[in-house]
């Protein structure tokens, strides 16, 4: 369980660390499908020691927000950071 819980990957200096980056606006399919895509892409990253970047504005932020993970109180940077620790991503 403690493996799955940590992001150690996140403390990485930029040019140590394996970016998967999502971007782009334009989805395909249904809001289900875009889900399990950005579940596989997470995982995908776990199995080889990569971290997710995510460009704020795109496909996955908005999925995101819309689906669960809104912004309250308009505190967007603690919102930003309980995300990237959630998820073990890094968002741009």
């Amino acid at each position: 369980m403690t493996k799955y819980e940590e992001c150690p990957l996140l403390q990485n200096p930029p040019e140590q660390t394996t970016l998967l980056l999502l971007e782009g606006v334009h989805t395909f399919g249904r809001m289900g499908n875009n889900l399990i895509e950005f579940l596989h892409s997470l995982q995908f990253a776990r199995d080889n020691d990569a971290v997710v970047g995510v460009i704020m504005g795109s496909w996955p932020m908005h999925l995101i927000l819309d689906m669960w993970m809104a912004i309250h109180d308009g505190d967007v940077a603690a919102w930003r950071a309980f995300m990237e620790q959630a998820f073990c991503i890094r968002i741009f």
